[in-house]
């Protein structure tokens, strides 16, 4: 887990300079062990992440000696082949010039990886995040100091800054969890956004945005069928070896889905050198099991797999003991069983890789707008009727309908996003009367709603990325201190984009090319598979065994008492007739979520003595 702390300020300024210093004193104080820092003119940098042999953060150095900034986490070439891209592990100061002086926009378009970058060019300061916001990054100011970290648990004085509660923020995630749009669950703290910078110059905080996945789209690039597949191959090889290179000791979490069964390929086939192992979990519940594929994944690559069961019961966290966090952490009431996954031992670097991102890049879908993208890029061209059938086969629907539905959508019109619809019709009797007041819109980043000239299937899967992109693991867990998703990587984003969603759906198939890149490479029973293993049965006999105290949790709690979710919903869905809908089951474990988090906030905000 990469996690970092920095304060920024101007030095000229005697206030906040020294408001800096006493800041970094407390730091030191709550930080006995010593952990890597970097301290420049104006700004300190602390690396929360290193350790064992660890690569640390690589520092700016110009030819003169001047530090102008550090990249904290791992960097890599772009790289054409299929093996590994070479990992920056220096800066050479020609390197340092490039990125300053393009106040790290080079970074993005000539390199990738999982990062933050702290640049100083002149008297600005600008911190940059990788497009797929990898690393949370969160600031906030404070007596002339802009604090930038990522993980509150790491810089524990944040707490004690005068913070308070967003509750509009709070009321949004009753409708959508997964927000991106800068905000947070305190309202002095601000989240940078994937692929943006911040610039802290004497005018104040500015946040601009570097990658914008609808430029990367609009780039639209279609190869023949064979020669796309080869490509998306070879991009997800390179792309899954690199970040395994950071790794001597690797554990795939293999669900025997595609996604996970093409990144143990990789991993398998290609010479990865360290210790290769897999993991499956099963759920004793009357969910349909995958184990049968999954073992199949691991001995079609010689892996060894451990198979650990979860069984059905009350696995539900106290209501006060949600850790302090900026936002309430998704997996809170997680089901993962982790007594699988140990530390690391005498050095060893080691990561759970798993196959999440797949269903996003290589685009599950069930729609007719392959055809209407098609149209949209060569009109009635003679590949006109094979695509029409194909995206026939590929919605279910009639030619005709197919038709009707891409006639509808070339003629101009408004065309609402993937998410955007999503969010209006995602109403259930907890957050029916918040509706009225949070517009979808506001909750996504301008990306996921304005089209921009993109067609229809392109727009809604750019729209998709915001979801994708939350699945990150925000709270540091020591047990899954490493826990990596080596799909959702820049390079391997940037060719889905802009493949056209009917090629990714090759022959009318979901995930078509994807199954035909990694033909004669995965076991035929998962390349060809179209069903999906769920825990939907296990989720929900969970909730009912918890329902007493879920319900008891929420109708005294904070979220009734600030009048967000009113009291008789809750004893209508804690109805057992209600719990078998899985969006209502996990609009309820959100709701718990939410709930311990505020609690959480209210002990801490209660107790605590004079602001710093």
């Amino acid at each position: 887990m990469h996690a970092f702390l920095s304060l920024i300020w101007d030095e000229s300024d005697a206030k906040a300079d020294r408001a800096a210093q006493h800041l970094w004193r407390i730091v030191l104080k709550d930080s006995p062990e010593q952990s890597p820092s970097l301290k420049m003119p104006g700004c300190i940098l602390v690396d929360y992440g290193t350790q064992g042999d660890r690569q640390p953060m690589l520092a700016l150095q110009k030819r003169d000696g001047a530090i102008q900034g550090a990249i904290l986490g791992h960097l890599f070439e772009r790289s054409d082949g299929e093996g590994p891209c070479p990992r920056i592990t220096n800066v050479a100061p020609a390197m340092c010039s490039k990125i300053t002086d393009s106040d790290g926009e080079v970074l993005i378009r000539s390199f990738w990886g999982s990062y933050i970058a702290i640049i100083k060019t002149g008297r600005r300061w600008s911190v940059i995040t990788d497009p797929t916001s990898s690393i949370p990054c969160f600031y906030m100011d404070h007596a002339g100091v802009t604090i930038v970290f990522s993980h509150l648990e790491k810089c524990p004085f944040v707490q004690h800054l005068g913070l308070s509660i967003n509750y509009e923020f709070i009321a949004a995630l009753l409708i959508y969890d997964k927000i991106s749009n800068g905000e947070t669950g305190l309202n002095e703290v601000r989240e940078l956004c994937g692929g943006s910078r911040l610039e802290r110059t004497e005018h104040g905080l500015h946040v601009s945005l570097l990658w914008d996945p609808r430029e990367i789209a609009s780039q639209w690039f279609d190869p023949p069928p064979e020669a796309a597949a080869t490509l998306l191959r070879q991009v997800t090889q390179s792309t899954v070896l690199s970040q395994a290179g950071a790794f001597d000791n690797l554990t795939v979490n293999l669900s025997g889905g595609l996604d996970s069964s093409i990144v143990l390929s990789c991993l398998a086939e290609n010479g990865y050198a360290g210790h290769l192992s897999a993991v499956h979990h099963i759920v004793e519940s009357g969910d349909p099991s995958e184990l049968h594929y999954a073992r199949i994944a691991a001995a079609a690559t010689g892996c060894s797999l451990t198979e650990m069961h979860f069984p059905p019961g009350k696995h539900l966290p106290d209501i006060e003991s949600h850790p302090l966090s900026v936002r309430p952490w998704r997996q809170f009431l997680s089901t993962m069983p982790l007594n699988g996954y140990v530390m690391p031992k005498n050095g060893s670097r080691r990561a759970v890789f798993t196959g999440q991102g797949g269903d996003h890049l290589f685009h599950v879908a069930q729609t007719t707008h392959g055809f209407t993208d098609y149209i949209c890029h060569h009109g009635p061209a003679a590949g006109a009727l094979k695509e029409l059938m194909y995206a026939s086969r590929l919605s279910g629907h009639s030619i005709w309908s197919v038709g009707r539905n891409a006639l509808g959508e070339i003629l101009p019109h408004p065309h609402d996003s993937e998410m955007v619809r999503t969010l209006r019709n995602n109403r259930t009797p907890l957050n029916e009367a918040l509706h009225a007041r949070i517009s979808p819109e506001d909750c996504l980043p301008v990306w996921a709603v304005r089209r921009r000239g993109l067609p229809p299937g392109k727009f809604d899967q750019v729209s998709a990325l915001q979801h994708m992109f939350m699945i990150r693991e925000t709270i540091d867990r020591p047990v899954l201190r490493d826990f990596v998703h080596p799909l959702i990587s820049q390079p391997l984003i940037e060719l889905c984009l802009r493949l056209p969603v009917y090629r990714l759906c090759h022959g009318g198939i979901s995930r078509g090319l994807a199954r035909e890149a990694f033909r004669g490479r995965i076991p035929d029973l998962i390349r060809t598979r179209m069903t999906k293993g769920e825990t939907t049965r296990f989720v929900i006999a969970g909730i009912k065994a918890d329902l007493p105290a879920i319900s008891n949790a929420l109708m005294q709690g904070l979220l009734v008492a600030k009048g967000l979710i009113p009291p008789e919903a809750i004893e209508d869905v804690t109805s057992s007739d209600h719990l078998q809908t899985a969006r209502l089951v996990r609009r309820l474990r959100m709701a718990y979520t939410i709930e311990a988090w505020l609690r959480s906030w209210q002990s801490a905000l209660n107790t605590q003595g004079t602001p710093y």
